[in-house]
């Protein structure tokens, strides 16, 4: 009986899983398409490329990369937007960006050396 108890307590303590709505980035797709901001924003920073040709720069990324996950620059604003109101999730995604630019850059790294 006091097993049953500590088990429903348990289980009444676990966060409930958040539901993606219509519209928003699934958190799979959302790893792709924040490892590749991130990777364009680099590249922009890395070029020392500051205001207008900057911009003009990050734009032409934005836009490809849009282009290239076929979403729209509305949907990833509202997908940002969702996730930063969900930290918990937002956190899981970013780990795995983290850990999908370390891969990226391994493979690069292997084949600059091959």
């Amino acid at each position: 009986m006091v097993f049953m108890f500590l088990m429903l307590m348990v289980s009444a303590c676990k966060k409930p899983k958040t539901e993606i709505p219509p519209g928003i980035i699934s958190p799979d797709s959302m790893v792709l398409v924040m490892t590749d901001v991130h990777i364009a924003e680099a590249a922009v920073v890395q070029k020392n490329l500051n205001g207008d040709t900057g911009t003009v720069y990050a734009a032409s990324f934005y836009r490809f990369i849009f282009e290239k996950h076929h979403i729209t620059e509305t949907v990833y604003r509202n997908s940002v937007a969702f996730y930063n109101a969900h930290p918990d999730e937002y956190d899981k995604i970013y780990s795995q960006v983290l850990t999908e630019i370390s891969k990226r850059q391994a493979d690069n790294m292997q084949k600059q050396n091959q």
